[in-house]
């Protein structure tokens, strides 16, 4: 079964707030052709080569959301299928619907489009970007 999860715009002055989306995870064929091609266009951004693919190699190059060269290769249109993960919860009594293109699109600000897709990149990842590119040291629980 694939994960999913709901998430509502919470942001008071936004055109989006309250509305509802569900993501739900892609299948692993969509996610391993995805990651590949989003770490392949990361890399090629930076003047790197690319070097394995899949979810577990975006994972472990750590996606930095601050890096805008990372952030214009993940908006490449050869990775649009990131909607198809998305859709938009009009009536929690009705099925949720897909995400429309262009104008006609429920998504009316750009901060609802960079936050649905980091929620995306968490639900398959299975952590934070922003942790992803900490470079401090994890903290210790202190022992009893």
């Amino acid at each position: 079964m694939r994960r999913t999860k709901e998430i509502k715009i919470d942001d008071p002055g936004s055109r989006d707030h309250g509305k509802v989306f569900l993501i739900t995870e892609m299948s692993a064929d969509a996610a391993e052709r995805w990651a590949t091609q989003a770490l392949y266009l990361m890399t090629q951004a930076n003047g790197d080569a690319a070097t394995g693919d899949g979810m577990a190699a975006l994972a472990a190059s750590g996606v930095n959301f601050s890096d805008v060269a990372q952030l214009r290769a993940l908006q490449d249109p050869s990775l649009d299928s990131l909607w198809d993960c998305i859709k938009y919860v009009h009536n929690p009594r009705h099925p949720p619907q897909t995400i429309l293109a262009g104008d006609a699109c429920q998504i009316e600000e750009i901060k609802t489009r960079s936050q649905l897709r980091i929620e995306v990149l968490k639900l398959h990842l299975g952590f934070s970007p922003a942790d992803a590119t900490s470079t401090s040291a994890p903290s210790q629980a202190p022992s009893a």
